[in-house]
């Protein structure tokens, strides 16, 4: 493998409670093969699952983060591991401490950042979120899928090579770890093993609650579709912030930030910055209507 990037999702707001894990293997040759799990997070808070379709069911029979963790720390030692955005690694890191792991001394980088200097057109013009980065790269994959994300942060790299006509990573070909990479689908049974994993149920993705998870600030207005100014919504903190082209694409954005900030108008009509302080679930439909505050 010539490089691998990784996907998490997590079962709550808690970093460390991760319920799905994905894989994209970058080869020699530049294919990708990709891997994916279930993992159980060992909570009965499944307050994420609006986003992603990942319930309590879905990993009755999956395996623990330790389980998971010790195929991975060793498939993956040696290895530049790339992620879109910060969280992936947090999450890793998150999940070792809740289980008195050793964090991983992988070589963490951030496609994103390969995106800034690939397509700098980008900025202010839609951003580097994968919804963003799919419309403009014709990128085909499920969103908040760990599997379908983490190949479409391998594609991003290979993309951005590609354009610049230089190899990111030149790190060495490892051979071992992975003995079999398929791709994880509900039509795909049963799974290979890969070294010795758990058996775990076949994943199937449980159906979306008509709910979406937004953040909210400390007045009880959350971050809601008519925030946009000319198209763009605004977001990220005071000196950093950046514009967005799309709502759902502005929500993941906030989403991976440790503490969210968009721009709103205040009750006088002046545009800032707020913070949200906390995320909660709402319904879709109530969004859309048009409230503002919950």
């Amino acid at each position: 493998m010539r490089l691998i990037a990784l996907d998490v999702e997590t079962a709550n707001k808690d970093r460390s409670s991760i319920c799905q894990i994905g894989v994209a293997c970058v080869m020699p040759d530049n294919s990708i093969k990709t891997w994916s799990r279930y993992v159980n997070p060992q909570t009965s808070d499944w307050f994420c699952t609006s986003i992603h379709g990942i319930n309590a069911n879905s990993v009755s029979k999956a395996p623990t983060f330790p389980q998971i963790f010790s195929i991975l720390a060793r498939a993956l030692a040696g290895t530049t591991v790339f992620q879109h955005s910060k969280f992936d690694s947090n999450a890793i890191a998150a999940a070792c401490a809740k289980y008195d792991l050793e964090v991983p001394s992988w070589d963490w980088r951030d496609s994103i950042d390969v995106a800034k200097n690939a397509w700098p057109e980008l900025k202010n013009n839609g951003g580097y979120g994968l919804a963003s980065l799919k419309r403009h790269l014709g990128l085909t994959f499920e969103h908040h899928d760990a599997e379908e994300d983490a190949r479409a942060s391998a594609e991003i790299v290979l993309r951005a090579e590609s354009r610049s006509n230089y190899t990111l990573v030149m790190a060495p070909v490892i051979e071992e770890g992975f003995e079999v990479i398929e791709p994880m689908t509900p039509q795909t049974a049963p799974q290979k093993e890969i070294s010795k994993l758990p058996t775990e149920v076949p994943q199937t993705s449980a159906p979306m609650a008509d709910a979406v998870v937004v953040p909210r600030a400390s007045d009880g207005s959350v971050f809601h579709p008519d925030l946009a100014r000319k198209g763009n919504y605004t977001i990220g903190p005071k000196g950093g912030e950046h514009q967005v082209d799309g709502y759902e694409e502005a929500l993941w954005q906030l989403l991976e930030m440790n503490e969210p900030r968009w721009r709103r108008p205040n009750s006088a009509g002046n545009w800032g910055i707020v913070k949200g302080t906390e995320l909660i679930r709402v319904e879709r439909a109530d969004l859309m209507a048009g409230k503002l505050s919950f």
